[in-house]
C-alpha cells in the first residue's frame, strides 16, 4: 500500500481502522501482510514512527503483518493498494475519506463506527494487473 500521507496522528489512526477491518474479515487461518510506503512528517517524525509502530505491536497475534517504510525519495504522490490477487486499488483520496467529527458534549457514534460518519467526495478505480 502506498499512501505519502499517513503522517498525522488522525491519519494514522485512519490506517489502523483499516488493519483493524482486515483482522475482521479476513478466515482466522488466513495469515495477511499489509505493508505500508508513506513519507515522513518533518518535525514529528518520531511521533508518527511511534504511532507506526505501534500498528505493528497490536496486530501481534492477529493474523495480520502490519509493516511500514518511508520514501524518502519525493517521486510519490498517488495513493493505492496493491493486492497478491491480482489488483490494484487506486485511491484519489487514499484512506482519509471521512469529514473531520462533528465536536460536542457527549458521545458520537461517527467516532467508534464508519458508517456513522460523513464522508468527503472521492473515487476508487480498480485496476486488473
Amino acid at each position: 500500500m502506498t499512501d505519502p500521507y499517513v503522517r498525522k496522528p488522525h491519519q494514522i489512526r485512519t490506517m489502523m481502522e483499516f488493519v483493524e477491518m482486515v483482522v475482521c474479515r479476513k478466515q482466522p487461518e488466513d495469515q495477511v501482510a499489509i505493508h505500508l510506503v508513506t513519507y515522513p512528517n518533518d518535525g514529528e517524525i518520531q511521533k508518527q514512527r511511534d504511532l507506526l509502530d505501534s500498528i505493528s505491536e497490536a496486530c501481534t497475534g492477529t493474523g495480520v503483518d502490519f509493516t511500514w517504510a518511508f520514501d524518502t525519495s519525493g517521486t510519490a504522490h498517488a495513493r493505492d493498494v496493491v493486492t497478491d490477487t491480482g489488483w490494484k486499488i487506486v485511491l484519489d483520496r487514499g484512506l482519509d475519506i471521512f469529514q473531520a467529527p462533528m465536536r460536542r458534549e457527549g458521545f458520537n457514534l461517527g467516532d467508534r463506527l464508519q458508517e456513522h460518519r460523513m464522508a468527503k467526495g472521492f473515487y476508487v478505480t480498480y485496476v486488473r494487473q
